[in-house]
C-alpha cells in the first residue's frame, strides 16, 4: 500500500474516533439541557408528538384511499385470470351488462371496450 492511501486511512479511523467521542459529548450537553429546562422539553416533546400522529394519519388515509381506488378501478376476470385496469368505475347497468355478456360467451376485453371503460 502507498504511503498516501495508509495516512488516508489512518486520518478516517483517527477521524472516526473524534466523531464517537464529539457525539457522547453533544449527548451529554443534551441530557444537561433537558434536566435544566423540564417546561420546554415537555412543550418540545409534546410538538413532536403530535407531528407523528398527523404523519401517521396521512400516511393511513393515503393507503386506504390507494386501496380504494384500486379496487374500484379495476376488474378481475377469473375465467382468464386477468385484471383489467378500468378508466372509470363500473355502475351497476355495467355490471349487469357484463354478467349477461359473459353468460354468452363474449371475451371480456371486447365487453369491457364497448364499455368504454378501458
Amino acid at each position: 500500500m502507498s504511503k498516501k492511501i495508509r495516512a488516508a486511512i489512518d486520518n478516517f479511523i483517527d477521524g472516526g474516533i473524534d466523531i464517537y467521542h464529539d457525539t457522547n459529548e453533544k449527548a451529554r450537553k443534551v441530557g444537561t439541557w433537558v434536566i435544566e429546562n423540564p417546561q420546554a422539553t415537555v412543550s418540545i416533546l409534546s410538538s413532536i408528538a403530535l407531528l407523528l400522529r398527523a404523519s401517521q394519519s396521512l400516511v393511513v388515509s393515503h393507503r386506504l384511499n390507494s386501496e380504494h381506488r384500486r379496487a374500484d378501478y379495476t376488474y378481475y376476470d377469473r375465467h382468464s385470470g386477468h385484471r383489467w385496469q378500468l378508466r372509470r368505475k363500473l355502475t351497476n347497468r355495467d355490471r349487469a351488462v357484463i354478467d349477461r355478456r359473459k353468460s354468452r360467451g363474449d371475451n371480456m376485453y371486447d365487453i369491457l371496450a364497448d364499455l368504454g371503460v378501458i
